[in-house]
Parts: structure tokens; sequence; C-alpha cells
């Protein structure tokens, strides 16, 4: 299964967010504790 897009609303820190995914590479930067592994 391969995601291209994903649409967040209130999930932990996030309030809401959409990401288009692109099917080579994808990275996921941010400061500590901001809930980069739940991806």
């Amino acid at each position: 299964m391969w995601l291209q897009h994903l649409t967040i609303k209130t999930f932990r820190n996030y309030k809401e967010a959409k990401i288009d995914f692109n099917p080579k590479l994808n990275i996921f930067l941010g400061q500590n504790a901001q809930g980069k592994p739940i991806f």
C-alpha cells in the first residue's frame, strides 16, 4: 500500500495538517516531542 495524501485533524500535537507524499522519498523534520514517530 502506498500513501499519496494524508489529512489530520486534532490528533496529538497536530491541530490540522495536510500532507502530499512523494513516491520516492519523504523526510519528517521537527523539534523533539512533536510526534514525528507516529508516522
